[in-house]
């Protein structure tokens, strides 16, 4: 897991990222279940709730 929040923290600010894999941390750490895993990161959509002012 630890190498999951560095990669993270890479990209992510650290308490989003931290927070994140809290939420959504595998169920396991093997091959098949982490490129499953991988997929849905890459397929994760961020939509704004709305604009400021």
């Amino acid at each position: 897991m630890a190498a999951a929040r560095t990669a993270f923290q890479g990209i992510l600010p650290k308490r989003f990222a931290e927070r994140w894999l809290e939420n959504h941390a595998p169920q396991a750490w093997n091959n098949d279940v982490l490129a499953k895993w991988e997929e849905q990161v890459h397929e994760w959509v961020i939509k704004p709730a709305g604009t400021e002012g």
